[in-house]
Protein backbone atom coordinates (compact mmCIF):
# COMPACT_ATOMS: atom_id res chain seq x y z
CA UNK A 1 0.00 0.00 0.00
CA UNK A 2 2.81 2.37 0.91
CA UNK A 3 4.60 1.49 -2.34
CA UNK A 4 1.50 2.29 -4.42
CA UNK A 5 1.01 5.65 -2.69
CA UNK A 6 4.66 6.53 -3.25
CA UNK A 7 4.43 5.52 -6.92
CA UNK A 8 1.32 7.67 -7.37
CA UNK A 9 3.00 10.71 -5.85
CA UNK A 10 6.07 10.23 -8.05
CA UNK A 11 3.97 9.99 -11.20
CA UNK A 12 2.05 13.10 -10.19
CA UNK A 13 5.29 15.02 -9.78
CA UNK A 14 6.33 14.01 -13.31
CA UNK A 15 3.27 15.75 -14.78
CA UNK A 16 4.04 19.06 -16.44
CA UNK A 17 1.49 21.70 -15.44
CA UNK A 18 0.36 23.91 -18.31
CA UNK A 19 -2.26 26.61 -17.82
CA UNK A 20 -4.27 28.17 -20.60
CA UNK A 21 -2.69 31.58 -20.00
CA UNK A 22 0.81 30.09 -20.26
CA UNK A 23 -0.11 28.54 -23.60
CA UNK A 24 -1.50 31.86 -24.86
CA UNK A 25 1.53 33.87 -23.69
CA UNK A 26 3.98 31.44 -25.29
CA UNK A 27 2.09 31.57 -28.60
CA UNK A 28 1.75 35.34 -28.72
CA UNK A 29 5.46 35.75 -28.03
CA UNK A 30 6.53 34.30 -31.38
CA UNK A 31 3.59 33.50 -33.66
CA UNK A 32 4.26 34.46 -37.28
CA UNK A 33 0.87 36.15 -37.72
CA UNK A 34 1.68 38.53 -34.86
CA UNK A 35 4.98 39.41 -36.50
CA UNK A 36 3.28 40.10 -39.84
CA UNK A 37 0.81 42.56 -38.34
CA UNK A 38 3.52 44.16 -36.23
CA UNK A 39 5.40 44.89 -39.46
CA UNK A 40 2.20 46.33 -40.94
CA UNK A 41 1.94 48.63 -37.92
CA UNK A 42 5.52 49.76 -38.49
CA UNK A 43 4.72 50.34 -42.17
CA UNK A 44 1.70 52.51 -41.24
CA UNK A 45 3.87 54.60 -38.93
CA UNK A 46 6.47 55.01 -41.67
CA UNK A 47 3.74 56.14 -44.07
CA UNK A 48 2.64 58.75 -41.54
CA UNK A 49 6.19 60.13 -41.41
CA UNK A 50 6.27 60.16 -45.22
CA UNK A 51 3.09 62.25 -45.40
CA UNK A 52 4.34 64.56 -42.65
CA UNK A 53 7.56 65.19 -44.57
CA UNK A 54 5.61 67.26 -47.13
CA UNK A 55 5.53 70.13 -44.60
CA UNK A 56 9.30 70.17 -44.23
CA UNK A 57 11.65 72.16 -46.53
CA UNK A 58 13.51 70.33 -49.26
CA UNK A 59 17.16 71.21 -49.74
CA UNK A 60 18.83 70.02 -52.95
CA UNK A 61 22.46 70.21 -54.00
CA UNK A 62 23.36 69.96 -57.68
CA UNK A 63 26.68 69.93 -59.53
CA UNK A 64 27.17 69.67 -63.27
CA UNK A 65 30.00 69.79 -65.79
CA UNK A 66 29.59 70.35 -69.53
CA UNK A 67 32.62 69.16 -71.47
CA UNK A 68 31.98 71.20 -74.63
CA UNK A 69 29.44 73.96 -75.09
CA UNK A 70 29.01 76.02 -78.23
CA UNK A 71 28.34 79.69 -77.46
CA UNK A 72 27.57 82.60 -79.79
CA UNK A 73 29.13 85.93 -78.82
CA UNK A 74 27.53 89.35 -79.50
CA UNK A 75 29.95 89.69 -82.41
CA UNK A 76 28.52 86.53 -83.93
CA UNK A 77 31.63 84.61 -83.05
CA UNK A 78 31.35 80.94 -82.20
CA UNK A 79 33.07 79.98 -78.99
CA UNK A 80 33.74 76.50 -77.60
CA UNK A 81 34.16 76.17 -73.84
CA UNK A 82 33.48 73.86 -70.96
CA UNK A 83 31.37 74.97 -68.02
CA UNK A 84 30.80 74.00 -64.40
CA UNK A 85 27.85 74.81 -62.19
CA UNK A 86 27.26 74.26 -58.49
CA UNK A 87 23.88 75.13 -56.98
CA UNK A 88 21.89 74.83 -53.77
CA UNK A 89 18.10 74.96 -53.99
CA UNK A 90 15.55 75.33 -51.17
CA UNK A 91 11.83 74.59 -51.67
CA UNK A 92 9.23 75.11 -48.96
CA UNK A 93 5.50 74.59 -49.32
CA UNK A 94 3.80 77.53 -47.61
CA UNK A 95 0.11 76.81 -48.06
CA UNK A 96 -1.87 74.03 -49.72
CA UNK A 97 -5.39 74.67 -48.40
CA UNK A 98 -5.18 71.79 -45.89
CA UNK A 99 -4.24 69.04 -48.34
CA UNK A 100 -1.28 67.80 -46.30
CA UNK A 101 -3.08 68.15 -42.96
CA UNK A 102 -5.95 65.97 -44.19
CA UNK A 103 -3.54 63.40 -45.60
CA UNK A 104 -1.69 63.39 -42.27
CA UNK A 105 -4.98 62.93 -40.47
CA UNK A 106 -5.73 59.92 -42.67
CA UNK A 107 -2.25 58.50 -42.02
CA UNK A 108 -2.75 58.83 -38.26
CA UNK A 109 -6.06 56.98 -38.54
CA UNK A 110 -4.34 54.28 -40.61
CA UNK A 111 -1.85 53.80 -37.77
CA UNK A 112 -4.76 53.33 -35.36
CA UNK A 113 -6.33 50.78 -37.71
CA UNK A 114 -3.02 48.91 -37.94
CA UNK A 115 -2.75 48.89 -34.15
CA UNK A 116 -6.30 47.52 -33.88
CA UNK A 117 -5.49 44.88 -36.52
CA UNK A 118 -2.51 43.79 -34.43
CA UNK A 119 -4.71 43.52 -31.33
CA UNK A 120 -7.37 41.64 -33.31
CA UNK A 121 -4.78 39.20 -34.63
CA UNK A 122 -3.57 38.56 -31.09
CA UNK A 123 -7.18 37.93 -30.02
CA UNK A 124 -7.75 35.54 -32.96
CA UNK A 125 -4.56 33.61 -32.21
CA UNK A 126 -5.51 33.46 -28.53
CA UNK A 127 -8.96 32.19 -29.54
CA UNK A 128 -7.33 29.40 -31.56
CA UNK A 129 -5.05 28.52 -28.63
CA UNK A 130 -8.10 28.35 -26.34
CA UNK A 131 -9.76 25.95 -28.75
CA UNK A 132 -6.68 23.72 -28.92
CA UNK A 133 -6.10 23.79 -25.17
CA UNK A 134 -9.73 22.94 -24.43
CA UNK A 135 -9.62 20.22 -27.07
CA UNK A 136 -6.69 18.70 -25.14
CA UNK A 137 -8.73 18.84 -21.93
CA UNK A 138 -11.68 17.25 -23.76
CA UNK A 139 -9.52 14.44 -25.13
CA UNK A 140 -7.93 13.83 -21.72
CA UNK A 141 -11.36 13.48 -20.14
CA UNK A 142 -12.60 11.35 -23.04
CA UNK A 143 -9.59 9.04 -22.63
CA UNK A 144 -10.43 8.69 -18.93
CA UNK A 145 -14.05 7.84 -19.77
CA UNK A 146 -12.96 5.35 -22.44
CA UNK A 147 -10.48 3.73 -20.06
CA UNK A 148 -13.17 3.31 -17.44
CA UNK A 149 -15.42 1.78 -20.08
CA UNK A 150 -12.60 -0.58 -21.11
CA UNK A 151 -12.17 -1.70 -17.49
CA UNK A 152 -15.92 -2.31 -17.27
CA UNK A 153 -15.89 -4.35 -20.49
CA UNK A 154 -12.97 -6.43 -19.19
CA UNK A 155 -14.87 -7.12 -15.98
CA UNK A 156 -17.89 -8.18 -18.08
CA UNK A 157 -15.66 -10.55 -20.06
CA UNK A 158 -14.21 -12.08 -16.88
CA UNK A 159 -17.69 -12.39 -15.43
CA UNK A 160 -19.03 -14.02 -18.60
CA UNK A 161 -16.19 -16.56 -18.56
CA UNK A 162 -16.87 -17.40 -14.91
CA UNK A 163 -20.59 -17.79 -15.52
CA UNK A 164 -19.84 -19.99 -18.56
CA UNK A 165 -17.76 -22.32 -16.40
CA UNK A 166 -20.69 -22.54 -14.01
CA UNK A 167 -23.01 -23.34 -16.89
CA UNK A 168 -25.04 -20.18 -16.37
CA UNK A 169 -24.05 -18.50 -19.66
CA UNK A 170 -23.36 -19.54 -23.23
CA UNK A 171 -20.20 -19.16 -25.36
CA UNK A 172 -22.07 -16.42 -27.23
CA UNK A 173 -21.91 -14.26 -24.09
CA UNK A 174 -18.13 -14.67 -23.89
CA UNK A 175 -17.68 -13.93 -27.61
CA UNK A 176 -19.87 -10.83 -27.45
CA UNK A 177 -18.07 -9.53 -24.35
CA UNK A 178 -14.71 -10.15 -25.98
CA UNK A 179 -15.80 -8.19 -29.06
CA UNK A 180 -17.04 -5.35 -26.85
CA UNK A 181 -13.69 -5.32 -25.01
CA UNK A 182 -11.73 -5.14 -28.28
CA UNK A 183 -13.96 -2.28 -29.49
CA UNK A 184 -13.47 -0.41 -26.20
CA UNK A 185 -9.70 -0.83 -26.45
CA UNK A 186 -9.75 0.49 -30.02
CA UNK A 187 -11.82 3.49 -28.87
CA UNK A 188 -9.18 4.31 -26.25
CA UNK A 189 -6.49 4.26 -28.94
CA UNK A 190 -8.54 6.58 -31.17
CA UNK A 191 -8.93 9.07 -28.34
CA UNK A 192 -5.18 8.91 -27.66
CA UNK A 193 -4.46 9.61 -31.32
CA UNK A 194 -6.85 12.58 -31.28
CA UNK A 195 -5.11 13.86 -28.13
CA UNK A 196 -1.69 13.48 -29.78
CA UNK A 197 -2.85 15.44 -32.84
CA UNK A 198 -4.23 18.29 -30.74
CA UNK A 199 -1.08 18.34 -28.62
CA UNK A 200 1.15 18.50 -31.71
CA UNK A 201 -0.86 21.41 -33.15
CA UNK A 202 -0.60 23.28 -29.84
CA UNK A 203 3.16 22.66 -29.82
CA UNK A 204 3.43 24.23 -33.27
CA UNK A 205 1.46 27.24 -32.10
CA UNK A 206 3.53 27.64 -28.94
CA UNK A 207 6.83 26.94 -30.66
CA UNK A 208 8.00 24.54 -27.97
CA UNK A 209 7.89 20.84 -27.20
CA UNK A 210 5.39 19.66 -24.61
CA UNK A 211 6.00 16.58 -22.44
CA UNK A 212 3.88 13.49 -22.93
CA UNK A 213 2.10 13.91 -19.58
CA UNK A 214 0.38 17.23 -19.09
CA UNK A 215 -1.55 18.52 -16.10
CA UNK A 216 -4.22 20.77 -17.60
CA UNK A 217 -6.95 22.90 -16.06
CA UNK A 218 -9.63 20.25 -15.64
CA UNK A 219 -12.28 22.73 -14.45
CA UNK A 220 -11.90 24.94 -17.50
CA UNK A 221 -15.32 23.92 -18.86
CA UNK A 222 -17.18 24.53 -15.61
CA UNK A 223 -15.26 27.59 -14.42
CA UNK A 224 -17.82 30.39 -13.94
CA UNK A 225 -17.53 33.08 -16.60
CA UNK A 226 -19.48 36.31 -16.80
CA UNK A 227 -20.95 36.76 -20.25
CA UNK A 228 -20.01 40.07 -21.93
CA UNK A 229 -22.65 42.75 -22.40
CA UNK A 230 -20.79 45.63 -24.05
CA UNK A 231 -19.66 45.05 -27.64
CA UNK A 232 -18.80 48.64 -28.53
CA UNK A 233 -15.10 47.74 -28.51
CA UNK A 234 -15.49 45.04 -31.13
CA UNK A 235 -12.38 45.03 -33.31
CA UNK A 236 -14.21 44.98 -36.64
CA UNK A 237 -16.62 47.76 -35.70
CA UNK A 238 -13.80 49.95 -34.40
CA UNK A 239 -11.80 49.42 -37.59
CA UNK A 240 -14.72 50.15 -39.91
CA UNK A 241 -15.54 53.34 -37.97
CA UNK A 242 -11.94 54.47 -38.32
CA UNK A 243 -11.98 53.49 -41.99
CA UNK A 244 -14.88 55.90 -42.53
CA UNK A 245 -12.97 58.72 -40.84
CA UNK A 246 -9.86 57.92 -42.85
CA UNK A 247 -11.71 57.87 -46.15
CA UNK A 248 -13.45 61.18 -45.38
CA UNK A 249 -10.07 62.79 -44.70
CA UNK A 250 -8.67 61.45 -47.96
CA UNK A 251 -11.74 62.72 -49.80
CA UNK A 252 -11.25 66.21 -48.37
CA UNK A 253 -7.54 66.12 -49.23
CA UNK A 254 -8.34 65.14 -52.83
CA UNK A 255 -11.00 67.85 -53.18
CA UNK A 256 -8.60 70.52 -51.97
CA UNK A 257 -6.08 69.71 -54.67
CA UNK A 258 -8.16 71.81 -57.08
CA UNK A 259 -7.20 74.94 -55.10
CA UNK A 260 -3.50 74.37 -55.85
CA UNK A 261 -0.64 75.33 -53.52
CA UNK A 262 1.76 78.19 -52.74
CA UNK A 263 5.49 77.47 -52.59
CA UNK A 264 8.65 79.39 -51.76
CA UNK A 265 11.76 78.69 -53.83
CA UNK A 266 15.29 79.97 -53.26
CA UNK A 267 18.46 79.02 -55.09
CA UNK A 268 22.13 79.88 -54.84
CA UNK A 269 24.38 78.97 -57.79
CA UNK A 270 27.99 79.53 -58.82
CA UNK A 271 28.67 79.15 -62.53
CA UNK A 272 32.01 78.74 -64.28
CA UNK A 273 31.59 79.46 -67.99
CA UNK A 274 34.18 81.69 -69.67
CA UNK A 275 33.82 83.76 -66.53
CA UNK A 276 32.82 83.08 -62.99
CA UNK A 277 29.60 84.56 -61.61
CA UNK A 278 26.89 83.88 -59.04
CA UNK A 279 23.17 83.47 -59.58
CA UNK A 280 20.86 84.00 -56.61
CA UNK A 281 17.07 83.72 -56.88
CA UNK A 282 14.22 83.96 -54.37
CA UNK A 283 10.61 83.82 -55.59
CA UNK A 284 7.09 82.62 -54.74
CA UNK A 285 5.19 80.27 -57.02
CA UNK A 286 1.49 79.43 -57.03
CA UNK A 287 0.30 76.36 -58.89
CA UNK A 288 -3.40 76.11 -59.77
CA UNK A 289 -4.90 73.27 -61.87
CA UNK A 290 -7.34 75.01 -64.23
CA UNK A 291 -8.39 71.85 -66.02
CA UNK A 292 -7.41 68.38 -64.79
CA UNK A 293 -9.63 65.49 -65.85
CA UNK A 294 -7.58 63.04 -63.80
CA UNK A 295 -8.11 65.08 -60.63
CA UNK A 296 -11.87 65.13 -61.20
CA UNK A 297 -11.87 61.36 -61.57
CA UNK A 298 -9.84 60.99 -58.37
CA UNK A 299 -12.33 63.16 -56.45
CA UNK A 300 -15.26 61.08 -57.71
CA UNK A 301 -13.45 57.84 -56.89
CA UNK A 302 -12.66 59.06 -53.36
CA UNK A 303 -16.29 60.03 -52.83
CA UNK A 304 -17.50 56.58 -53.88
CA UNK A 305 -14.91 54.94 -51.61
CA UNK A 306 -16.26 56.97 -48.66
CA UNK A 307 -19.82 55.81 -49.32
CA UNK A 308 -18.56 52.25 -49.68
CA UNK A 309 -16.82 52.27 -46.27
CA UNK A 310 -20.02 53.57 -44.64
CA UNK A 311 -22.00 50.71 -46.20
CA UNK A 312 -19.33 48.18 -45.13
CA UNK A 313 -19.56 49.44 -41.54
CA UNK A 314 -23.34 48.99 -41.51
CA UNK A 315 -23.00 45.51 -43.00
CA UNK A 316 -20.35 44.51 -40.45
CA UNK A 317 -22.49 45.87 -37.62
CA UNK A 318 -25.51 43.85 -38.75
CA UNK A 319 -23.44 40.67 -39.16
CA UNK A 320 -21.88 41.00 -35.70
CA UNK A 321 -25.21 41.76 -34.03
CA UNK A 322 -26.71 38.67 -35.66
CA UNK A 323 -23.76 36.50 -34.56
CA UNK A 324 -23.94 37.80 -30.98
CA UNK A 325 -27.67 37.05 -30.79
CA UNK A 326 -27.10 33.57 -32.21
CA UNK A 327 -24.29 32.84 -29.73
CA UNK A 328 -26.41 33.96 -26.77
CA UNK A 329 -29.26 31.68 -27.83
CA UNK A 330 -26.91 28.70 -28.29
CA UNK A 331 -25.14 29.31 -24.96
CA UNK A 332 -28.46 29.42 -23.08
CA UNK A 333 -29.74 26.37 -24.94
CA UNK A 334 -26.60 24.35 -24.17
CA UNK A 335 -26.95 25.20 -20.49
CA UNK A 336 -30.29 23.40 -20.52
CA UNK A 337 -28.72 20.58 -22.57
CA UNK A 338 -26.00 20.15 -19.93
CA UNK A 339 -28.60 19.79 -17.20
CA UNK A 340 -30.44 17.21 -19.34
CA UNK A 341 -27.21 15.26 -20.01
CA UNK A 342 -26.40 15.13 -16.29
CA UNK A 343 -29.89 13.82 -15.54
CA UNK A 344 -29.49 11.29 -18.36
CA UNK A 345 -26.21 10.06 -16.85
CA UNK A 346 -27.84 9.52 -13.46
CA UNK A 347 -30.71 7.62 -15.06
CA UNK A 348 -28.27 5.55 -17.14
CA UNK A 349 -26.28 4.67 -13.99
CA UNK A 350 -29.43 3.42 -12.28
CA UNK A 351 -30.45 1.42 -15.33
CA UNK A 352 -26.98 -0.09 -15.66
CA UNK A 353 -26.88 -1.11 -11.99
CA UNK A 354 -30.20 -2.91 -12.41
CA UNK A 355 -29.06 -4.61 -15.63
CA UNK A 356 -25.78 -5.74 -14.06
CA UNK A 357 -27.68 -7.38 -11.20
CA UNK A 358 -30.21 -8.99 -13.56
CA UNK A 359 -27.43 -10.28 -15.85
CA UNK A 360 -25.58 -11.79 -12.92
CA UNK A 361 -28.74 -13.61 -11.85
CA UNK A 362 -29.47 -14.73 -15.40
CA UNK A 363 -32.57 -12.57 -15.74
CA UNK A 364 -31.28 -10.52 -18.69
CA UNK A 365 -28.98 -11.19 -21.64
CA UNK A 366 -25.72 -9.59 -22.72
CA UNK A 367 -27.48 -7.40 -25.30
CA UNK A 368 -29.48 -5.58 -22.63
CA UNK A 369 -26.42 -5.21 -20.42
CA UNK A 370 -24.20 -3.80 -23.18
CA UNK A 371 -26.96 -1.49 -24.39
CA UNK A 372 -27.28 -0.02 -20.90
CA UNK A 373 -23.51 0.31 -20.61
CA UNK A 374 -23.24 2.01 -24.02
CA UNK A 375 -26.01 4.42 -23.06
CA UNK A 376 -24.02 5.53 -20.02
CA UNK A 377 -20.85 5.82 -22.10
CA UNK A 378 -22.55 7.92 -24.79
CA UNK A 379 -24.17 10.12 -22.16
CA UNK A 380 -20.82 10.85 -20.49
CA UNK A 381 -19.13 11.63 -23.79
CA UNK A 382 -22.06 13.77 -24.92
CA UNK A 383 -21.85 15.79 -21.69
CA UNK A 384 -18.15 16.42 -22.27
CA UNK A 385 -18.79 17.48 -25.87
CA UNK A 386 -21.59 19.83 -24.81
CA UNK A 387 -19.44 21.45 -22.11
CA UNK A 388 -16.63 21.87 -24.65
CA UNK A 389 -18.93 23.38 -27.29
CA UNK A 390 -20.51 25.84 -24.86
CA UNK A 391 -17.09 26.92 -23.61
CA UNK A 392 -15.95 27.65 -27.19
CA UNK A 393 -19.08 29.70 -27.85
CA UNK A 394 -18.37 31.79 -24.74
CA UNK A 395 -14.80 32.33 -25.96
CA UNK A 396 -16.10 33.54 -29.32
CA UNK A 397 -18.52 35.88 -27.56
CA UNK A 398 -15.65 37.34 -25.53
CA UNK A 399 -13.67 37.78 -28.74
CA UNK A 400 -16.56 39.70 -30.28
CA UNK A 401 -16.50 41.87 -27.17
CA UNK A 402 -13.02 42.97 -28.22
CA UNK A 403 -10.91 41.17 -25.62
CA UNK A 404 -8.27 38.45 -25.51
Amino acid sequence: MFFRATLFLMSACLLHALTLQEAIDATLAHHHRIKIFYQKLQSARAHKELVQSADYPKLTFQASHAFDQTLLSPRQETLHASSDEVSLELRQKLFDFGQTSKQLQAAEIESKIARLSLQETKALVALEVKRLYKLLVLEQKAIAVRRKDLQTKRSYLAQAKALLRQGLKTPADVSRMRAATIAAHDAVQRERAAYAKAKKTLELFMGEHLPAKLALQEDIFTHPVKLPQDFSHNFTLQKTKLAIQKQKSLYQATKRQKFGHLELQASLARIYRLATYNSNDVFLSYSLPLFDKQLRAQIQKSKIATLQTIAEHQDAKLTIQNRIASLRIDIDRLLATIAAKKAQIEAAKETLAIMQARYKEGLSNYIELLDSDDLLLRSRLALLQTLYTRSLLIDELRYLEGKL
